[in-house]
């Protein structure tokens, strides 16, 4: 690695079957506030999902830093299936696909093929930015399977106790931070 990013997991949002535009709830926007250490460090670029609660989380970032918030597809959170799982299914099929990476749900990715698609796009910030600090606005499942790459220790337990927000550091030397 040669250089240090900032993975955040966004803010509480407003719970709508509409992925791409759910926004930031009241109790989301008021916790903004946590992220604002990040306006010290010298970071150069800020990427987000195209998913406007992980824009909106880096919003004031952007704002303060006065960096444009770059929007890539790979890093909209993991899809668990093309078919609606029920509430009670959610927790006990999240398990299923952390403990055995290579499986997938009907129309879904499995952590496997999500954490490629994010380990992809990570080489090619390696080799647009040289020696920088970056934050990456993403989603909490998408940032801890692609983290697990570096750390085993990172599973479901560990995306289970992620906040929103909530701040990762992954440092030049592969080393992951919990800052929040």
């Amino acid at each position: 690695m040669n250089n240090t990013y900032y993975f955040i997991r966004h803010a509480h949002s407003i719970y709508t079957p509409d992925e791409i535009n759910r926004p930031l709830s009241d109790k989301g926007q008021a916790s903004l506030a946590q992220l604002e250490f990040l306006a010290d460090k010298p970071i150069t670029a800020i990427y987000s999902s195209p998913y406007q609660r992980a824009i909106q989380t880096v919003e004031p970032l952007a704002q303060n830093l006065k960096l444009p918030i770059q929007t890539d597809q790979r890093l909209v959170e993991r899809k668990l299936s093309s078919q609606a799982i029920a509430d009670q299914d959610f927790e006990e099929s999240l398990m299923q696909l952390w403990a055995q990476p290579t499986l997938s749900l009907a129309g879904g990715e499995s952590n496997q093929q999500a954490q490629q698609r994010a380990l992809t796009f990570l080489h090619e910030l390696e080799s647009k930015h040289q020696n920088e600090e970056i934050i990456l606005s993403s989603h909490g499942n998408l940032i801890c399977i692609l983290l697990s790459a570096f750390d085993l220790s990172i599973d479901y337990n560990f995306w289970r106790s992620l906040s929103m927000p909530d701040v990762l550091v992954l440092d030049k030397d592969a080393i992951i931070t919990h800052l929040l």
